[in-house]
């Protein structure tokens, strides 16, 4: 009987200890596609189809908080105009490892977060979460998403709402890409997006190349005929 107590005793430890370590096995493979230090910073310059500098958009985290064993960014972000004087929009978003999964709010990124809004302009964005794998596989289906951004002005009875639905996300690879800001690593994602404004339709591709511990390292963004719009690159990176 004694023996039986202390075998079923040695077995929940056992099990006790396969769980934990499966839950910090979770943790620790989890992989940011940011910086994760709080105070570091990023600069990024968005460009026209030929190259000519449109505005600057300054990126910190501003805080850092692990619950349950899952660690969550607030990132500030500032957009400037091309003179990097004028602020045109400011706001802060997610990003987070949860249980062992990479998830980003994706809004901020988009070019209409950036479009500059007058003083008395009240704005709202809601946006959801999209992921990157840890060890992303070329062909590697990957999650879509959606956002709304609502504009109000003094005096407007009504919101003036513009939605922004990506689809057919994936990985395309991995590859280095150089910069202002250096050389990286990174996963090759490409998605699909359609923005609706009033009764406006637009539809673009967009190809992102994201580099470990480091965030967005470029951005490039097609129209429907398959020509380059404009793109955005990471011109400075302070650990």
């Amino acid at each position: 009987m004694l023996s039986t107590k202390k075998y079923l005793i040695h077995s929940l430890l056992i099990l006790t200890l396969c769980i934990l370590s499966a839950f910090s096995y979770q943790a620790d493979d989890c992989v940011f596609y940011f910086a994760t230090q709080k105070g570091s910073k990023l600069e990024m310059t968005n460009y026209n189809r030929k190259g000519k500098k449109q505005n600057v958009i300054k990126l910190e985290v501003v805080d850092k908080k692990t619950v349950n064993g899952n660690v969550t960014l607030d990132i500030a972000y500032v957009y400037y105009d091309k003179k990097e004087k004028d602020v045109q929009a400011k706001g802060n978003y997610k990003a987070m490892c949860e249980n062992g999964v990479y998830k980003f709010e994706f809004g901020a990124m988009t070019p209409v977060a950036g479009q500059k809004r007058g003083k008395n302009m009240e704005m709202k964005m809601e946006s959801d979460f999209l992921d990157i794998p840890t060890n992303p596989k070329a062909g590697q289906k990957l999650k879509d998403g959606k956002m709304q951004i609502s504009m109000k002005a003094d005096g407007m009875p009504n919101m003036f709402k513009t939605q922004v639905k990506i689809s057919d996300r994936k990985v395309d690879g991995v590859e280095k890409i150089t910069t202002p800001a250096g050389t990286f690593n990174c996963v090759k994602i490409s998605y699909n997006s359609q923005m609706k404004v009033s009764f406006m339709n637009t539809k673009t591709k967009t190809v992102q190349w994201f580099a470990k511990n480091v965030g967005m390292v470029r951005s490039e963004i097609y129209n429907k005929r398959g020509k380059l719009s404009g793109y955005t690159e990471l011109t400075k990176f302070n650990k």
